[in-house]
């Protein structure tokens, strides 16, 4: 049987903040998988031999059974991180995260205090800090997690100089993409223009080498050095006929709904709502899926958390815009 590494668990819509490149929370129906079903999913989970579990969202810290469901996690054995804006992060919750041993919390920053509360609302920044230093004086392990986008591609390493600072151990760069935001409308503003292509792949460069320099755990240097087409063309990767994430990962949507992935998410696999995940998990739905996407490969993405797909280097990855990868390459 296939044994996943990771289970990535949208456990709800609901946010505290409305960010201005994210419309998860932007619904007239806030929907929570319940508590009795993640528990549920959680022992599955176990029996599949999964290794760990991502409490992602909306914001989970907003659920007020998130302790209980990590409490619930690590007596199953499994390694806990959570994603979060780190704004609900007080005095409070970083002591029981640390007392109920989380492995890693992933902060969003995305660059200097002004680019990031221009983003994420008036005083985000002082708390995500915030929640940095906390979680560091509790023993518990942080990565951050950063959007890259026109407002603040320039602002890389000011990113990774915060890692540094605040004994962060990994940066995951994530660039934008139009499937964001509902409809793909009120996009054109998070894109940067062509013509500055090689303005971006300069700050990915910079970005690389420093992290390099203070060994902080970047993205894989080959899904780094993609972002500026996407950032630049609005492209989509050239499909991967060998993409892991339907086999290393577990994607759960706040519906219950089980998608091979998050890119995927349209198509349910099952429900944990309406049956066990472990039957979910052995059907011939994603036996199928799994045939379908090994044949004639997936449509392509650069989502953060299947980045572990991009092993090859830059020069082995297709792509119609030749001109745009020329110019890319010119820099690595």
């Amino acid at each position: 049987m296939i044994k996943p590494k990771e289970a990535i668990v949208s456990m709800t819509n609901r946010c505290n903040l409305r960010c201005e490149m994210c419309d998860i929370p932007k619904t007239d129906k806030y929907i929570d998988i319940p508590t009795k079903k993640v528990k549920e999913l959680i022992v599955d989970l176990r029996k599949i031999g999964c290794k760990s579990i991502v409490f992602a969202g909306g914001e989970p810290l907003i659920r007020e059974d998130i302790f209980e469901l990590i409490d619930e996690a690590k007596e199953n054995n499994l390694k806990v991180c959570i994603t979060s804006n780190g704004t609900l992060i007080d005095q409070g919750a970083a002591d029981k995260l640390g007392l109920l041993g989380v492995d890693v919390v992933n902060i969003s920053i995305d660059g200097k205090e002004k680019t990031h509360d221009a983003l994420r609302g008036k005083g985000k920044y002082k708390k995500a800090i915030n929640a940095l230093e906390l979680l560091r004086r509790n023993d518990v392990e942080t990565t951050i997690a950063s959007i890259v986008c026109k407002q603040n591609y320039k602002e890389l390493t000011q990113v990774l100089e915060l890692a540094k600072k605040y004994g962060v151990t990994s940066v995951r760069f994530q660039p934008f993409s139009y499937e964001f935001k509902k409809g793909h409308k009120d996009t054109k503003r998070f894109y940067v223009s062509k013509g500055k292509i090689e303005d971006v792949a300069e700050k990915v460069k910079e970005a690389i080498d420093l992290a390099n320099k203070y060994y902080i755990n970047i993205n894989p240097k080959s899904y780094m050095e993609q972002i500026p087409m996407i950032v630049c063309d609005k492209v989509r990767p050239t499909p991967d006929k060998n993409c892991r994430a339907l086999y290393d990962t577990i994607s759960i949507t706040n519906t219950g709904d089980a998608v091979a992935c998050f890119p995927m998410a349209r198509m349910s696999l099952g429900n944990i709502n309406e049956e066990r995940f472990t039957k979910i998990w052995r059907s011939e739905d994603y036996k199928e899926i799994r045939s379908i996407v090994k044949k004639g490969g997936c449509s392509g993405c650069l989502m953060s958390c299947y980045d572990e797909n991009f092993e090859t280097s830059v020069s082995g990855l297709k792509t119609k815009f030749g001109r745009v990868k020329n110019a890319v390459s010119r820099l690595f």
